[in-house]
C-alpha cells in the first residue's frame, strides 16, 4: 500500500511539473495547483497562480468548479443576506407605506486567503459559491472576483494569487478509495478598461487519499489510549507528530490540538461520539 502511494505521488509530482511547464508559455496563463488531500480533511488549502506574461491586469473574475462533487465542496465561510426594498417616489430611506416590494437574496460567501499573495493589498477580494439551502454546506462551484488598488495592477510575472479551500466528505472508501480529480477554472481578465483576449487556464489536480483513520495518532490501525498517550506526548511534551499528521484530528477540525484527546477520552472512557469520519 505504502509502495502504491508513493508510486501515485511521484507520477502527481510528474504530472504537475508538466502542468506548471505549460503554464510558463507566451501566454498569460491562470491555473490552479496541484493538491494532495485525505478523505473527510476540511479545509484544504488550494492554491491559484497567475503566470502574466506582459499585461497590467487591473481586475479578474474566475470561475471553478469542482470535478468531482460527490467527494469535495467549497468551504464555506458564512451567507451574507442582502435586503433590497423597492418603494414608490424618490424618499429615502421608504416611508413604510410607499413600499412595493422586499427582496431578499442569500449568498455563500466562500473561505480565501489573500496573504502573502500577488492580491494582499487588493481592496475588493470576494468568493462567492452556491446559494441553495443555507442549512446545506455543499458548494461545487465558486467565483472570485478581484479588483486591484488604483494604479497597482499585477504586472508581468509569476505568483500565487490567493488560496481557496475545500473540504472532502467522508465517503467509504469501498465505494470510492483513492481518487484523482480535477478541480477546473475560467478566467475573465482585465486590463484597464479593456479585456485581456490572449490567455488561458489550466486545471489542478485534486488527489485524494481514502484510506486514512482519525484519532489514530500512533499508526498501529486502531483507535485505544495509545493514541491520547501519543497525542498528549507530541503537544506537551515535545514527541513525534503523527504521521499522517490529519491522523491526530480526532474530532475533524482540520487541525490537532489538545481538543482531540478530550474528544478521544471521551469516545473512548463517556460514550462521547466516535472520531471524524469513523467507519468510513
Amino acid at each position: 500500500m505504502y509502495l502504491r502511494k508513493v508510486c501515485i505521488l511521484v507520477a502527481i509530482w510528474l504530472l504537475g511539473f508538466f502542468n506548471f511547464s505549460k503554464a510558463h508559455a507566451d501566454t498569460t496563463t491562470v491555473f490552479v495547483g496541484d493538491t494532495n488531500t485525505y478523505k473527510g480533511y476540511v479545509q484544504t488549502e488550494v492554491p491559484v497562480y497567475i503566470d502574466n506574461i506582459n499585461q497590467n491586469i487591473q481586475g479578474f473574475t474566475l470561475l471553478f468548479s469542482m470535478g468531482a462533487s460527490d467527494r469535495a465542496y467549497f468551504t464555506t465561510d458564512h451567507f451574507k443576506v442582502s435586503i433590497d426594498t423597492i418603494c414608490r417616489g424618490s424618499i429615502r430611506p421608504c416611508p413604510s407605506d410607499s413600499i412595493i416590494s422586499i427582496d431578499t437574496t442569500i449568498s455563500r460567501v466562500l473561505k480565501i486567503d489573500k496573504s502573502s499573495s500577488l492580491t494582499s493589498n487588493f481592496p475588493t477580494l470576494e468568493a462567492r459559491g452556491d446559494a441553495g439551502d443555507t442549512t446545506s454546506k455543499y458548494c461545487v462551484n465558486a467565483e472570485v472576483l478581484g479588483l486591484a488598488p488604483n494604479g497597482q495592477p499585477i504586472g508581468p510575472g509569476f505568483g500565487l494569487l490567493f488560496k481557496l479551500y475545500l473540504d472532502v466528505l467522508c465517503v467509504p472508501d469501498s465505494s470510492l478509495p483513492d481518487t484523482l480529480t480535477y478541480i477546473n477554472v475560467y478566467a475573465t481578465l482585465a486590463q484597464a478598461d479593456t479585456l485581456v483576449r490572449e490567455k488561458k487556464t489550466l486545471p489542478g489536480r485534486l488527489f485524494i487519499f481514502g484510506n486514512i483513520k482519525y484519532g489514530d495518532a500512533n499508526a498501529d490501525n486502531k483507535i485505544t489510549v495509545a493514541d491520547v498517550v501519543y497525542l498528549i506526548s507530541y503537544l506537551f511534551k515535545g514527541g513525534p507528530p503523527p504521521n499522517p499528521y490529519i491522523k491526530g484530528d480526532a474530532n475533524g477540525s482540520g487541525k490537532v490540538t489538545v481538543a482531540d484527546v478530550v474528544y478521544l477520552i471521551s469516545y473512548l472512557f463517556k460514550g462521547g461520539p466516535t472520531p471524524h469520519c469513523f467507519g468510513t
